[in-house]
């Protein structure tokens, strides 16, 4: 495509999502909107419509601005509520967190002590799954894009050493073990802003609070269900070329047994250590401790100011262990995933407002059609539609549009108004069948030691397991 094409196309996009913000108010009201709600479902739409064929940041900005020229609210109210909205402030301050973690050298020390154990040689499989606990640890210290790419420029030179070469079946297999592994550090334990934002609008949506160990529960069986089956997948379906591990011995990686940890590692280690203990003492430890009630006051972002002190305060050579300007400059900051956040939560907040109607929609329209199937049914057929919608919308775009509707049937019907949502959802961590799907597809599908026919082998055996958690859950819980 010529550059004239190119900015032809970008200005056509920018002007559709603009029109659908600004214009989609003037429409007459259906199916019980209000001239408000379809003001506002206008400023969504045309927010998505700019995330998807454009960008993140200026779609998210003028919908807030959007809001504002509607009369839903005051600009400043609205960025008052929006940029100072809890979850988005933790997220700063989680991002800069997962900053210092890689920079501190936890992620290079984990790395080197698990391939350098002897329990690894000769063992394809144990291998897959120590590369996917190390995508898990490193995912959740960090980043899931910067553990995976890490981890795969690891296993590469691990593969070529052992004598398999590009487009083997083996090599793509592990590539596949550290996705799953950083997927699966990335939603299980909720710190991670998607996994915030989702929290915060199952929470706004329900009136609830999302027990911590509930979600942990519920999502780690998930990841477990879709490692097996994968794995099943691969071992007998897909058979790589495993006796090459024969050639491995003990002396392999073995410099790495003895590695001394850097002091600032060990810091490391210790802070993300103290964060976890604070985050789940609210959950394990009796109410009436006085540990237990702090815990809860503070809350995961004040864990994370509390470590923050901590390992600011600690001298070395003179100078202060964590400075927080320098790490926070270090590296890019996510501002996408913050002006995303800032404005879902808060035109997730508007459309639930009684001055749009859409409430009174979904009671009228959506409920007795969806309560005319069996919830179980209802569950498992909504969330394997979603599965597929992911790789082609934005999957924080697709819970800020979805959950509220699936809240209001699970009040409806009767059903449960965390798993109701939450089982929904669940397709939504699945997007390899198309580059659009998740930022980690395109990572996978261009790598040179790719080939697309192993990926799709791979990745419907990914799909296969989703889908058969998807239907145990919508059994079990419904």
């Amino acid at each position: 495509m010529s550059i004239g094409s190119r900015k032809q196309s970008y200005w056509v996009h920018t002007s559709i999502s603009l029109m659908l913000m600004l214009g989609f108010g003037f429409i007459p009201p259906i199916l019980g909107f209000t001239q408000m709600g379809m003001a506002l479902l206008g400023v969504l739409v045309g927010a998505v419509y700019g995330w998807i064929t454009l960008e993140i940041a200026w779609p998210s900005l003028a919908g807030l601005l959007a809001l504002a020229i509607w009369g839903y609210d005051s600009l400043n109210n609205i960025l008052k509520n929006s940029f100072g909205n809890s979850t988005v402030v933790m997220m700063l301050f989680i991002l800069v967190f997962t900053m210092y973690m890689s920079r501190c050298g936890c992620m290079d020390a984990i790395t080197k002590w698990f391939i350098s154990r002897k329990i690894i040689v000769g063992r394809p499989y144990v291998v897959l799954f120590v590369f996917y606990a190390l995508g898990v640890i490193l995912s959740f210290a960090t980043s899931n894009i910067a553990a995976m790419l890490f981890l795969i420029s690891v296993a590469i030179p691990f593969c070529e050493n052992l004598g398999y070469k590009r487009k083997d079946k083996y090599p793509i297999a592990l590539i596949f073990a550290i996705y799953l592994g950083t997927q699966c550090g990335l939603t299980v334990i909720p710190i991670k802003p998607p996994m915030l934002m989702m929290i915060s609008l199952i929470e706004a949506a329900s009136g609830i609070m999302v027990d911590t160990a509930t979600w942990i529960l519920f999502f780690g069986a998930l990841h477990i269900v879709a490692l097996l089956v994968w794995i099943a997948v691969v071992r007998f379906l897909i058979r790589p070329e495993v006796d090459t591990f024969k050639n491995m011995t003990e002396n392999d990686f073995a410099e790495y047994r003895n590695i001394k940890i850097p002091t600032e590692a060990k810091i490391g280690f210790a802070a993300i250590t103290i964060m976890m203990l604070f985050m789940l003492i609210p959950t394990f430890l009796p109410k009436a401790w006085a540990i237990t009630a702090f815990c809860s006051k503070i809350d995961i972002a004040g864990a994370i100011l509390l470590v923050f002190v901590l390992i600011a305060i600690m001298p070395k050579e003179g100078s202060a262990k964590f400075n927080f300007q320098i790490v926070a400059n270090s590296e890019k900051m996510n501002w996408n995933v913050i002006l995303m956040t800032a404005f879902a939560l808060t035109i997730a907040s508007a459309l639930s407002s009684d001055s749009t109607g859409f409430n009174e929609t979904i009671n009228t329209y959506l409920v007795p059609l969806m309560s005319a199937f069996n919830p179980a049914v209802m569950i498992f057929v909504f969330s394997t539609i979603l599965h597929f919608m992911t790789n082609i919308l934005n999957n924080s775009a697709m819970s800020a549009i979805f959950i509220n509707p699936m809240v209001a049937v699970a009040s409806a019907l009767g059903m449960n108004l965390f798993f109701t949502p939450a089982t929904a959802m669940v397709g939504m961590f699945d997007g390899l069948l198309s580059p659009a799907g998740t930022a980690s597809a395109p990572l996978l599908m261009g790598h040179e030691w790719m080939d697309m026919k192993e990926y799709y082998k791979n990745s419907f055996g990914i799909f296969a397991g989703f889908e058969l958690f998807l239907l145990i859950a919508a059994v079990v819980l419904f």
